[in-house]
């Protein structure tokens, strides 16, 4: 995401996860702009601090509570949801404080119709923000797995007079033309993985790619 919106022409100000793979792969990619690692909840001063007016936030919760993929119980899934709406709250925060242009979000489908989620949209039109909620599957754009996901683009309503808005629904969640690139053809797992491939091992691929690899020696499938 990071890359994306510098290829927009945004420069990142500041970053923050939990996850130090992600901090250490931020600090490496990116010259600019804090890396803080901790949780958002942890952190709502300093990232107030730092943030720029009309900036861009963007919000990756953890899917897991929510992801039909995991195999968690639901009672650790209910925790995990508890946390994910602590730290959505304390992004309202940041929001209601710094005012950015937009704010968008990445999670999965069931995410939708949470209570976290039902949190979220109302505290957006609190604060004055109008909601587009878009279904798409990466694997529509080249990602080399199927991966279905639901993109919220929160639009601050001083702006929305510049969009070609052509639906309004509940708490001012809006629906407006373009800014969804068309899907191209999946190219399968190969393609993602082909300029690496003669250097990965076995153990990085499952056993039927490896076999398709051994049986079509290089051939695209």
């Amino acid at each position: 995401m990071d890359l994306a919106l510098e290829m927009l022409g945004l420069e990142p100000a500041i970053a923050v996860d939990n996850w130090s793979p992600a901090i250490s792969s931020y600090q490496k990619n990116f010259s600019s702009g804090e890396a803080i690692f901790g949780k958002v909840s942890e952190k709502v001063s300093l990232v107030v601090k730092n943030t720029p007016s009309n900036a861009w936030l963007h919000l990756s919760p953890p899917c897991p509570a929510y992801s039909q993929a995991s195999n968690a119980s639901w009672s650790v899934k209910k925790n995990a949801r508890k946390e994910v709406g602590k730290e959505l709250a304390a992004v309202l925060q940041i929001i209601e404080a710094t005012e950015p242009m937009v704010a968008s979000l990445e999670q999965v489908p069931q995410f939708d119709g949470s209570k976290e989620a039902i949190d979220l949209l109302i505290g957006l039109w609190k604060a004055e923000y109008a909601v587009r909620r878009t279904a798409i599957d990466f694997a529509d754009y080249k990602c080399p797995s199927r991966r279905e996901r639901t993109i919220w683009t929160c639009v601050r309503k001083d702006l929305i007079d510049k969009l070609p808005i052509v639906e309004r629904t509940i708490f001012d969640e809006a629906v407006w033309e373009g800014l969804v690139p068309e899907p191209v053809p999946n190219p399968g797992w190969w393609s993602a993985i082909e300029p690496i491939a003669a250097n990965l091992p076995n153990s990085k691929l499952a056993t039927y790619q490896q076999k398709l690899i051994k049986e079509n020696h290089g051939k695209i499938f």
